[in-house]
């Protein structure tokens, strides 16, 4: 009778017929403001979250080198695509290329040279100069790109000179137009060549 009085009083808080779960806390509220919340206290004979550090830190242990190995076989994968995709297009340029001197008035002058091109597994060319008598006056090494660019750095073969190379090569007529600066030699401008395939 005592509890059914105090069940009646005016302000007393309803007393639950059941046990409150985690479910009841997610579930809807019957007055459409939400879901019921209760506080966490009503969970903690029933919910108790431990973590295993051993595992976790033994996780973290081997994770990492396993992320490490994992990323080091995609960049050498890409690259491995990369150098395909380059020697399909590049690899059949190989061969001599007479080398023609541009002037300033857009008149192209054959110099009597020849540059020697070759192509390298790791996705290159090496480049060799030729004076007219055949005796090699540099030496580089030239790295393509898959839009028909590419750079190039020399070095000359008795002398201490040196430059860079911005290289574009013409699909349409199998030439190589090439902007040279000597980079050993502060003074000076650039210059430009083309070099044209030598057939037979």
């Amino acid at each position: 009778m005592e509890e059914a009085r105090q069940s009646k009083r005016p302000g007393a808080a309803p007393r639950l017929s059941h046990r409150v779960t985690p479910d009841d806390a997610k579930s809807p509220d019957p007055s459409g403001r939400g879901f019921r919340l209760f506080p966490a206290a009503s969970f903690r004979e029933n919910e108790q979250m431990t973590l295993d550090w051993p595992n976790l830190g033994a996780g973290a242990i081997f994770g990492l080198p396993v992320g490490i190995v994992a990323h080091w076989a995609y960049v050498t994968m890409a690259k491995y695509a990369e150098r395909r995709q380059l020697a399909k297009k590049y690899r059949g340029l190989t061969g001599s290329y007479a080398n023609y001197r541009v002037q300033g008035n857009g008149v192209y002058e054959e110099t009597g040279g020849r540059i020697i091109l070759q192509w390298q597994r790791n996705g290159s060319f090496t480049e060799e100069g030729l004076a007219r008598n055949g005796v090699p006056e540099w030496r580089g090494v030239i790295r393509m790109n898959l839009d028909d660019g590419g750079t190039g750095k020399y070095r000359n073969v008795n002398l201490s000179g040196h430059g860079i190379q911005n290289i574009t090569y013409m699909p349409e007529t199998g030439y190589f137009s090439v902007m040279g600066t000597i980079t050993s030699q502060s003074s000076t401008g650039p210059f430009f060549h083309e070099w044209r395939p030598i057939k037979g």
